[in-house]
């Protein structure tokens, strides 16, 4: 088997950058509206960066990466990019990332409104005027898409009295992902159960008096 040398692993990211181009033409949202070869030229720099994050990853931590979602693959990548680059501010915001897409892990999930309707019964425009008033819990993201997370439905309905709480927090000025974060997790005043839990259990008071706090000293 021959040796891969470093002018050929770099030969061989180039072949790879310039197929995987040429097959953007096929694709008329990259093909379409750009000047010369600027879909081209943004491919083959994808490549080459992700080939080259990627180069120096350990065999266990590639085979680990195998089964991985795209989101994985693409955080990992991107935080090896910034450390080798010594891209502090890049780091940060990769941390920022992995922290939200952990929370939406814990959160069970992001729903769309289609999907949040089917399981509660109404429409997406219904769906939207009680995440308007503070009735449903929306996380804002891409394109100002709204994804409401799966735990505060049970049984195909809302928890019980998550309205008070979430109103309670949002005079507060807690954001969405701030507000998530509250609702999952575990509080030393509810005897570590999260304040979904607590409210599962028909615990409104002692919510309200950890979302009082939250909202004063928490997302401060």
């Amino acid at each position: 088997m021959p040796t891969r040398t470093p002018n050929s692993r770099k030969v061989a990211r180039g072949q790879l950058a310039s197929a995987l181009a040429a097959q953007a033409v096929a694709v008329p949202s990259l093909a379409m509206g750009g000047r010369g070869d600027g879909p081209l030229a943004f491919m083959r720099r994808v490549v080459e960066v992700a080939m080259e994050a990627a180069s120096g990853l350990a065999r266990k931590e590639a085979r680990g990466l195998e089964k991985a979602s795209s989101t994985e693959i693409l955080l990992r990548l991107a935080e090896r990019s910034a450390r080798r680059e010594g891209d502090a501010l890049g780091r940060a915001r990769v941390r920022g990332l992995e922290a939200r897409k952990r929370l939406e892990e814990r959160a069970g999930g992001l729903l769309d409104g289609a999907s949040v309707a089917e399981l509660i019964g109404m429409t997406p425009a219904g769906v939207h005027r009680r995440y308007q008033a503070h009735q449903l819990l929306g996380i804002r993201g891409e394109a100002r898409r709204i994804g409401y997370p799966g735990a505060q439905f049970v049984g195909g309905r809302t928890l019980p009295h998550l309205a008070e709480v979430l109103k309670l927090l949002a005079a507060a000025k807690v954001d969405g992902w701030a507000q998530l974060a509250f609702l999952t997790g575990s509080n030393a005043r509810l005897g570590e159960r999260t304040p979904l839990a607590a409210l599962q259990e028909g615990d409104l008071a002692a919510v309200l008096s950890a979302a009082r706090t939250f909202g004063e000293h928490g997302a401060a």
